[in-house]
């Protein structure tokens, strides 16, 4: 079996913007060039063409966000700081398949809509658990649009950004595991 990436999003988003994404219906979109490219760069067995890009089927996006966190296995976070207006969510163990990842890079990519024309911001799917430093997918935010890239390695990020993910997914595991030696 593979290792589980971990899923890591910040983003510059208004707590009423934010609570407008959670309370939206979950939508497809359109296959275009920016996901076949993604998909044509990622390296998986048995590759099959992307035919469809899949969405999750629920009342809201906050409804699997709570979802997620309440498997208790993913170690999940959804943290929001009034201060700087950023929204934080983050999943130790979230997936190693290409396919079950989808529909979080839709909602992700979805996100973009809500936000302010000036807010920034990133995910990515990394391996930061076992530190072969892949990366299943990076979407960064800018201009009110969420770009998909064709990043492939840490390396290939912007080593800021990693730098706060890792210190951010090691304080959270550290206080996980408090949690559960309690």
């Amino acid at each position: 079996m593979s290792e589980l990436y971990s899923l890591f999003v910040k983003v510059k988003i208004s707590k009423d913007q934010l609570h407008k994404f959670k309370s939206s219906r979950p939508v497809a979109p359109a296959l275009n060039s920016s996901w076949t490219n993604w998909w044509d760069s990622r390296e998986m067995y048995d590759k099959h063409a992307l035919q469809v890009v899949q969405s999750y089927h629920a009342d809201s996006y906050g409804q699997i966000i709570q979802e997620i966190i309440d498997e208790k296995f993913s170690g999940s976070q959804d943290l929001y700081d009034p201060h700087s207006g950023t929204w934080y969510f983050y999943v130790l163990q979230f997936s190693e398949n290409y396919q079950e990842i989808i529909p979080m890079m839709a909602m992700l990519k979805d996100l973009a809509h809500y936000l302010e024309p000036e807010a920034t911001g990133h995910a990515f799917l990394y391996d930061y658990m076992w530190e072969s430093k892949e990366v299943m997918f990076e979407i960064t935010y800018q201009n009110k649009e969420a770009k998909l890239t064709s990043a492939a390695r840490t390396g290939q990020l912007p080593s800021e950004i990693v730098t706060e993910a890792n210190q951010i997914l090691d304080d959270w595991s550290t206080e996980l595991q408090k949690r559960y030696e309690d």
